[in-house]
């Protein structure tokens, strides 16, 4: 389709035929009945408008569906209503494509409409009389030209009801096995002799009936017993103050969910106490999921983040509206005070393509109390919307937001969240709902939990580890991914640094032997190494005999003379050679 439809699950488009006789309408120079409708395989999402519009009939139709019902929706749409039998299928198949046809005031029967399909359906034979119906929103141009009409065929009569339950047969009570007839008479039940002849014949020694334990009666064990180990619990050990899930039960400390404390009935009226908000509205704000949330009037509900509301860091509920006419979606139904006032709070904004929101108040019976009509949201920034009214005639009702349309006929949403519906005229900051406090935890019915939103698998506290009392695991935990040491594979002589230790293998440092006390050799101070500075007295070092003394150079004959003189164990050296 076109890109304008991308997001689209299905489109219908008037055929060149249909066009015509929708002028003929408008104009009141005919009228029009819709007859049938043909379910194809074909998928002819991708064709484009034009295509569509010329088609005079469908490729590879599966079976033909009754007209269920026709009913106006305004002076120049219809919905048509299409069932689809499925115990005429002939065979499991997918349908793409739906073509609607219509006869004309001259007798002639043209395709009016062919609906394309994004995502298949599947439809599947089926002989205890399913039936799919679909609402086909259908334009006509004049819909007081057309004959509206509702099939019988489409409702289930006694006579049908009636046929259905006679292939269910009522079984005679007196031929049925009954739990207490489960018993083998006495004629079969083996003697003591037979007992004994067959036990002499296998290959095991018979346990003493005395010392084993039954299935009926009393079991005393000497010792607590145990499943594959794991020791079976003493009911004395049990705590006496264990809660039960099916039974009242009164926390005299602390209630937690999630590390959180949880609301008592009292705190939540201290709250009310204080005059903050009482909201009615259930999970209204930071949610999660769209519990008690539901689209309808072909309005598409998704939870999402935007960056207008707590920089992307938070969901808001988009009401997605593909249509020009109103879409909406409503909440779970809440108690209210007849006749009283109430103020209502949102947070509001939507594409600039949206015509409008509305918000009503709808209560059992038809009551309908306006609060928001025809508010125009902002596309650029969220707003907080309020407004006090008074309640009608009823006590039973809920909050309904209508996102009215699009404007260029373009996918256009409304985006709302912090969602508030209090008693009186003072607007208080939005609160969560007494059941969004209290009912924090809850049973998804598949072995999990949900709390605050995310789900849990709750561990066999039998199989889990304690900080107290022993923990016997199956394989040597880690501690991030590196396993710890059980104390049997420390080796017996591991030295300790704050006790003596004696090394009977080699003691090194940087791949070097250390000492030994008794390995060590004295040093004599008089003697020096190579690099250090000693100084040594006159012939006290010596070359085979001969002492080594000090070579000095001087700049002249004189200077020699005269350091001679001073230094006798110097030589001294003087020349041009040596300068």
């Amino acid at each position: 389709m076109a890109s304008n439809d991308e997001q689209r699950s299905a489109t219908t488009i008037l055929t060149t035929a249909a066009q015509s006789i929708a002028a003929r309408l408008i104009a009141n120079e005919t009228t029009a009945k819709f007859t049938k409708a043909e379910i194809s395989t074909t998928n002819l999402f991708n064709q484009s408008v034009t295509e569509l519009q010329v088609l005079t009939s469908l490729d590879n139709v599966q079976q033909t569906a009754d007209i269920n019902t026709v009913t106006v929706i305004n002076n120049n749409t219809v919905n048509v209503n299409v069932a689809i039998d499925q115990t005429k299928a002939p065979n499991n198949y997918q349908m793409n494509s739906v073509g609607l046809f219509a006869v004309d005031g001259d007798g002639k029967e043209v395709l009016y409409s062919v609906t394309v399909l994004k995502d298949p359906v599947y439809i599947h034979q089926d002989a205890m009389g399913s039936a799919l119906g679909i609402d086909l929103e259908t334009v006509v141009g004049q819909a007081s030209n057309v004959e509206i009409s509702v099939n019988p065929a489409g409702a289930v009569t006694n006579e049908i009801l009636k046929a259905a339950l006679a292939d269910y047969v009522k079984a005679d009570d007196s031929t049925v096995v009954h739990t207490a007839d489960m018993r083998k008479p006495a004629s079969d039940v083996a003697g003591i002799e037979e007992v004994n002849t067959k036990q002499d014949k296998i290959g095991y020694t018979p346990a003493d009936d005395s010392k084993v334990a039954h299935l009926s009666g009393a079991n005393n064990f000497d010792t607590v017993p145990t499943v594959k180990n794991n020791p079976l619990l003493l009911a004395s050990s049990l705590p006496s103050d264990l809660a039960r899930t099916g039974q009242d039960a009164n926390f005299t400390a602390g209630l937690k969910s999630g590390g959180v404390n949880v609301a008592t009935t009292a705190d939540i009226n201290a709250v009310d106490a204080k005059g903050l908000a009482r909201n009615l509205i259930a999970n209204s704000g930071y949610m999660v999921n769209l519990d008690g949330w539901q689209g309808v009037q072909g309005g598409i509900l998704a939870l999402s983040t935007h960056s207008f509301y707590h920089n992307g860091t938070g969901n808001v509920i988009k009401l997605i509206n593909p249509k020009t006419s109103e879409a909406f979606a409503f909440s779970d139904w809440f108690k209210v005070k007849p006749n009283t006032q109430y103020t209502f709070q949102f947070i509001l904004f939507g594409t600039a393509n949206t015509t409008s929101t509305d918000v009503f108040l709808i209560g059992k019976g038809t009551n309908v109390t306006n609060i928001i009509t025809g508010y125009v949201q902002s596309p650029i920034k969220p707003e907080l919307i309020t407004k006090t009214f008074t309640t009608g005639n009823f006590e039973d009702a809920y909050i309904r937001v209508d996102n009215n349309g699009s404007k260029d006929g373009n996918n256009c949403y409304i985006a709302f969240t912090e969602v508030q519906l209090e008693e009186g005229t003072v607007v208080h900051p939005w609160t969560p709902s007494y059941s969004d406090v209290v009912h924090r935890v809850a049973d998804n019915g598949d072995g999990s939990i949900r709390v605050n939103g995310n789900s849990y698998t709750p561990a066999d506290d039998s199989k889990v580890a304690h900080l107290s009392g022993a923990n016997n695991f199956d394989t040597v935990p880690t501690v991030n991914n590196n396993p710890l040491l059980l104390a049997s594979s420390l080796p017996s002589d591991l030295a300790r640094t704050g006790q003596d230790a004696n090394f009977t293998g080699k003691l090194q440092q940087n791949g070097q032997n250390v000492a030994l006390v008794n390995n060590t050799i004295a040093r004599n101070p008089d003697t020096g190494r190579a690099t250090d500075t000693t100084d040594f007295p006159y012939k006290g070092l010596t070359v085979d005999g001969y002492p080594i003394i000090p070579l000095v150079l001087v700049p002249d004959r004189a200077t020699a003379i005269t350091k001679t003189a001073q230094y006798p164990n110097y030589a001294f050296m003087y020349g041009k050679e040596l300068s």
